[in-house]
């Protein structure tokens, strides 16, 4: 949960710098197959985090993920750190995002309610998941 957290709260950062093009480094593989949809969240709560990256990159033109070995990933734990931390006085002074489990629990309670509307993207999604066109 600690990498999600983390990844929402740099994705929320990029956006509001105005990136467009933008290279994620993760060393969670878990987390980085399950943002490029190689893997599918089966953990109603990682669902509810995945759905949310989901939202957070659309703004970006281009996205790619990329899995680091956990040996060069220390600047990634400390943003994992920072961003599901509470209550460090040193960081009262910083603006950091921090994601509570009841916003969480909100937008899966809203994605879970929502009801979908079929839109123009869906006999692309079809065709590029099932090479399937209605």
């Amino acid at each position: 949960m600690a990498e999600y957290k983390a990844l929402i709260a740099g994705l929320r950062f990029e956006k509001g710098m105005g990136t467009l093009k933008l290279q994620v480094y993760g060393d969670s593989q878990l987390v980085v197959n399950q943002i490029n949809k190689s893997y599918q969240a089966k953990d109603e709560r990682m669902a509810s985090y995945s759905q949310i990256v989901e939202q957070e990159l659309k703004p970006f033109v281009t996205m790619e993920v990329r899995q680091i070995p956990r040996t060069q990933s220390s600047l990634a734990n400390a943003l994992a750190r920072l961003a599901t931390s509470e209550g460090i006085e040193e960081l009262e002074n910083i603006p950091i995002g921090r994601i509570s489990n009841a916003v969480i629990d909100q937008l899966e309670h809203m994605l879970t309610t929502a009801e979908l509307k079929p839109n123009w993207m869906d006999e692309i999604i079809k065709f590029l998941k099932d090479g399937m066109i209605s």
